[in-house]
């Protein structure tokens, strides 16, 4: 019998184990063979949707689903449990829900803020820091905590662009003066390295906050600001 044919209130926790195990398995598998047709990647999406419809029939234990879900979206080397705590949400509720970002904000703590310049701070688990970071983003949109948001970027200011993504999302919910800070605040801190971007970008604010008669004098006026370590 397919699992789908299985997935009923009774025999749900037992679907659930198998397609554990299959995403182990596949995992594994896809990290050593070529799946350039999207074969391996199509069992899996099939797989996880299985697996939202077979928790939902039998309504797994929140804090453990949280963990489980946890593990999956920032251990495994597939993709498809990305913003897990957003699909399966309902399924969470408040303390599945909580239980996540405490995951998160654990493993979060083990990272170093990045910089650079003469004080680079090197990151040598790129992939896993990019999918704590994206939960905890996640977290804060739905909060519609946008200091909170703001502060988790920040924590990368190794590169101008990492600048630029910080005055970017200042920008997205109209926080114009502040994005200019962090835009020229990255601007002198790679004034040897310019980056086209981050310039057309500052500029544009700066054009953006003239047409609404704020001035921005006062920011010059202050010189050039000081180097964040």
């Amino acid at each position: 019998m397919h699992l789908e044919g299985m997935i009923d209130k009774a025999r749900a926790p037992m679907v659930l184990h198998l397609l554990d195990d299959f995403f182990v398995r596949m995992d594994k598998a896809l990290q050593s063979v070529d799946d350039s047709d999207g074969h391996g990647g199509g069992l899996l999406a099939r797989a996880s949707e299985l697996d939202l419809r077979a928790c939902r029939a039998g309504k797994p234990e929140p804090l453990a689903l949280a963990r489980d879900l946890f593990r999956r979206e920032t251990e495994w080397e597939s993709e498809y449990f990305c913003r897990a705590s957003e699909r399966y949400r309902t399924l969470l509720g408040k303390a599945g829900l909580a239980e996540y970002r405490r995951l998160a904000r654990e493993a979060w703590a083990e990272f170093k803020p990045l910089r650079g310049g003469a004080r680079r701070v090197r990151d040598d688990r790129p992939e896993m820091r990019y999918r704590v970071q994206s939960i905890l983003e996640s977290f804060a949109a739905r909060d519609g905590d946008i200091d909170a948001w703001i502060a988790i970027r920040a924590t990368d200011l190794s590169s101008a662009d990492a600048y630029l993504q910080v005055a970017k999302l200042c920008a997205d919910h109209g926080r114009t003066a502040e994005a200019l800070k962090w835009a020229e605040e990255g601007l002198w801190q790679f004034e040897d390295e310019p980056d086209r971007r981050l310039t057309a970008f500052a500029a544009t604010l700066r054009r953006r906050l003239a047409a609404t008669g704020n001035s921005v004098d006062g920011m010059q006026s202050r010189g050039k600001p000081k180097r964040r370590r």
